[in-house]
């Protein structure tokens, strides 16, 4: 919550990361000094209408991370092991093997809340959360190839408006209105029909069990929800041992998940290597929709008698998958 006089922090970091075990954390000299940096800053205090204050927080990363690779191959490059004679096989190696980092990411997140004492007895309050994250996924066996590796964004916003009311020296309530949405987006590259996804057919034949030598990640991965709730509880005190408490809730998802496999396949396309997402008739493309629903009604008393407490009631639940 705010105040009623202005406050402000700030802080800041940034490090690095040191080994002496190169033979375990390959290239760790290559981390650079401020390659791990934070920032943090809060701003509150009041505003020109009366009773109403605001607090707000932002928070930046950027963070290298600790794995390194080399980039060795490149997405286009292709190889051929197919051969028995390991002085037939073929490998085709076009990157300069310069380092990179494999496990770096960017976040940012912020909190903004206003609280509003309209009287004595009333205050309203609404507070807006967000967080942005962006990440490169690690995986070992392509260190020597990082343009293979997908990037996946996520974000998370939620938003909280509430109402708090003194009856009386016995009574009050609350009514929450809140919406909660997050979503996850993964893939190299955001358009699935990117012409560069054409390294998928001219990665060749590789064996398991190895770095590989070309190629791009094929997966594209959608994932999305969104929660709107309601909650109303009011509670009254009876007597110095009973607590009554009684209240409704109600909630409302939505929820789309997709992951398909981009193909490329010039036996399909009449000879190009232009790439196609496959029909959802295939398991190579998952896609559903849903829009369960909760809801839920209670009561209960919190009886206090000398040092034993009980808390006794009855709730009601409801629940439909719409599935």
């Amino acid at each position: 919550s705010g105040s009623d006089q202005f406050r402000a922090t700030a802080i800041t970091s940034m490090g690095s990361y040191v080994s002496g075990r190169t033979d375990v954390h390959y290239d760790i000299d290559a981390a650079p000094l401020g390659g791990e940096r934070r920032f943090e800053a809060s701003l509150s205090g009041p505003t020109p209408l009366r009773g109403l204050t605001f607090f707000s927080n932002v928070a930046v990363t950027d963070l290298q991370g600790w794995i390194f690779g080399r980039e060795i191959f490149l997405p286009s490059d292709s190889s051929n092991f197919s051969a028995s004679d390991p002085n037939q096989w073929l490998i085709t190696s076009s990157g300069d093997s310069s380092i990179v980092p494999l496990r770096g990411s960017q976040g940012l997140t912020y909190l903004g809340k206003l609280t509003y004492q309209i009287t004595p007895s009333i205050r309203l309050a609404y507070s807006y959360t967000a967080n942005v994250f962006e990440s490169q996924l690690y995986q070992h066996a392509y260190r020597y190839l990082p343009g293979y590796l997908p990037t996946q964004q996520s974000a998370r916003r939620n938003q909280l408006l509430t109402v708090n009311h003194v009856l009386n020296a016995r009574t009050f309530y609350d009514l929450r209105l809140s919406s909660y949405s997050t979503a996850l987006d993964q893939a190299r590259f955001e358009d699935p029909y990117d012409p560069r996804y054409a390294s998928i057919w001219a990665r060749g034949i590789q064996p398991t069990n190895t770095f590989k030598t070309g190629g791009v990640d094929p997966n594209h991965i959608h994932r999305e929800s969104t929660t709107l709730g309601l909650r109303f509880d009011i509670s009254r005190q009876f007597g110095y041992s009973h607590l009554v408490k009684a209240g409704i809730e109600w909630r409302r998802h939505e929820m789309t998940y997709e992951q398909f496999v981009v193909q490329v396949d010039p036996r399909q396309t009449g000879g190009s290597l232009d790439p196609f997402i496959p029909d959802r008739s295939t398991n190579r493309n998952n896609y559903y929709r849903r829009s369960p629903v909760e809801a839920a009604a209670f009561i209960q008393d919190k009886i206090e008698i000398a040092d034993l407490v009980v808390n006794a009631g009855i709730r009601f639940d409801y629940f439909n998958a719409h599935a």
